[in-house]
């Protein structure tokens, strides 16, 4: 079930804002018409999950993805560098 929330016009035209659970936009239509309402906004609610990478850096934490960006980052400009002195030193 997905959570939705509604702009919509009550009874005596007053605004009124909330959220239904339902499995379609077209199914939280109804269930804000059924309260009475007229909906005149709909939009889904997304949840950010919580997901790891690495297990220690959530994707929540945006700095801690920088820094491990940073990290891969000069990992492999540390390996390219190793690479092109192999080759220096061969050629």
């Amino acid at each position: 079930m997905r959570t939705f929330s509604y702009e919509a016009m009550n009874g005596v035209g007053q605004k009124v804002n909330g959220t239904v659970n339902a499995e379609s936009s077209d199914a939280a239509i109804a269930k804000v018409r059924a309260k009475g309402m007229f909906p005149t906004k709909i939009k889904e609610k997304r949840t950010e999950k919580n997901v790891t990478i690495f297990d220690h850096v959530s994707t929540k934490n945006k700095s801690g993805r920088a820094k491990l960006i940073v990290k891969i980052g000069i990992g492999i400009g540390i390996l390219l560098l190793g690479i092109l002195i192999g080759l220096c030193i061969k050629g």
